[in-house]
């Protein structure tokens, strides 16, 4: 049967009543399915996949309506009086939703790239590498002094959450991607719990920590050399009773500890301050601490004092400590911003 032919003519099921409503379905069907094939076939597959940027509400748009980008994630150097920035950039297509549970049309096929600048100045940008199809950034680490950039990911393809170290020469040029099997939350035993590598003060050392799932409690952690690669010591699975969600962790001044905190102990209610009829919440005096040692793996429960203060995880990060400038992202004008905020000490709280 020829197209639009016999019984189905698409001009006459416009203007003659007697045209048959099947007619025009049977006839067009073939067009709609074509229509949606390519709209998914363009966009590579990926619909609304975008979990960690919000493409509705936080998109610049680069080239017209069909595309938008937005920067995000950004962290300060390790070294001291470094001007550079590492941070991601994510973009999207306008494309077909399947299923149109919100709509046909929206952004789809999510895909990120990962850069260097120096500060503010978006001119002296040095693209670094393209995550592959599926594979989001959740947080980086940019050890400029060791040369390495730590990438912590979510994998929909592999349906975990790990992290790799991203080798930088000083001009950005050369790179290489190296990991460990065991920085990832699968490998570690504990699928579906929350994962997160964070490197040591020096860089020299990487550990992963995975857990904080209720009720089991259950956490692993795993120290990596950072130069090699290689694997120094593991905790084995161990359970933190009335941890119930992935701890604060940060690395101890000489990088050989890393202290794992209750986030839900951090906070407790002060009733003794009861203007406004409000609560007021302060720092536990003795917030609940297991300190993991990075050569051996041994885990010891503490209650250590830290005199009110909460340390930053790492040398790294979106507070530079030792002037107290914080990076953001101006979400309007897609650019990465540096203000002062007016820290305490050198705590995170």
């Amino acid at each position: 049967m020829g197209f639009c032919k016999s019984t189905c003519f698409l001009i006459s099921c416009f203007t003659k009543s007697t045209c048959l409503l099947i007619s025009c379905c049977t006839c067009l069907l073939p067009l709609v399915g074509l229509a949606i094939f390519v709209g998914v076939a363009a966009t590579k597959g990926y619909a609304k996949v975008e979990p960690f940027l919000d493409a509705e509400n936080f998109c610049y748009y680069t080239t017209g309506a069909d595309k938008c980008s937005q920067v995000g994630y950004p962290v300060f150097s390790d070294r001291d009086g470094s001007p550079k920035i590492a941070a991601i950039e994510q973009h999207w297509n306008k494309g077909i939703i399947i299923p149109p549970l919100q709509g046909w049309l929206g952004m789809v096929n999510p895909r990120q790239a990962i850069f260097l600048q120096d500060g503010t100045d978006s001119n002296s940008r040095i693209d670094l590498m393209k995550t592959k199809s599926g594979d989001f950034v959740l947080s980086l680490f940019y050890m400029e002094t060791s040369g390495y950039l730590l990438v912590n990911y979510l994998s929909h393809n592999k349906r975990s959450t790990a992290a790799f170290v991203l080798r930088i020469a000083e001009d950005g040029g050369e790179q290489e991607q190296q990991t460990n099997n065991l920085l990832n939350n699968k490998a570690l035993g504990l699928e579906g719990a929350p994962f997160k590598a964070i490197p040591s003060r020096d860089g020299s050392l990487i550990a992963g920590i995975a857990g904080g799932t209720y009720p089991d409690n259950e956490f692993n952690v795993v120290f990596v050399d950072a130069l090699t690669m290689d694997t120094i010591s593991t905790t084995g699975i161990f359970v933190a009773e009335g941890f119930a969600q992935l701890p604060h962790v940060f690395w101890a001044d000489d990088s050989s500890r890393l202290y794992v905190v209750n986030p839900i102990n951090i906070f407790v209610q002060d009733e003794t301050d009861t203007a406004f009829d409000e609560t007021v919440d302060r720092l536990a005096d003795r917030p609940q601490f297991f300190i993991v040692s990075a050569l051996d793996g041994t885990v010891e429960k503490s209650t250590e004092d830290f005199d009110g203060c909460i340390p930053y995880p790492t040398s790294s990060g979106r507070v530079r400590v030792s002037d107290g400038s914080f990076v953001d992202v101006d979400s309007e004008a897609n650019e990465i911003v540096v203000s002062t905020l007016e820290i305490w000490n050198t705590c995170v709280l």
